[in-house]
């Protein structure tokens, strides 16, 4: 953009697409949806790493059907989502929260 010297009569038009080029980039800024990862599966050896378990571990949870999980040619792999959403399961409530439920009568 250039820097020029605008006359008192220009700065009605140069306010009019300043403020259309504003709404543009508001609108720009509101339908960009932010870019999702693929989900990624990861080995035995990822799994365990992540969930700071030993492999024999996994694999029990694994023959239990504990643990999500898919096998395909003898191998197994894990959607990581879905291994967050697993351990998210088993989170154990604060005192705060359940007071709050508590006192709110759930």
């Amino acid at each position: 953009m250039e820097n020029q010297k605008l006359s008192f009569d220009q700065l009605p038009e140069a306010v009019s697409r300043l403020t259309a080029q504003m709404e543009n980039i508001e609108r720009m800024l509101r339908d960009d949806t932010p870019c999702s990862e693929p989900d990624e599966f990861l080995n035995l050896d990822q799994t365990c790493k992540m969930l700071d378990l030993s492999k024999p571990t996994v694999y029990g949870l694994v023959s239990h059907r504990q643990i999500p999980h898919s096998k395909r040619g003898g191998r197994l792999r894990f959607l990581k989502s879905e291994i967050h959403a697993w351990v998210l399961q088993s989170k154990r409530k604060t005192m705060d929260e359940l007071k709050a439920e508590i006192t709110e009568g759930k």
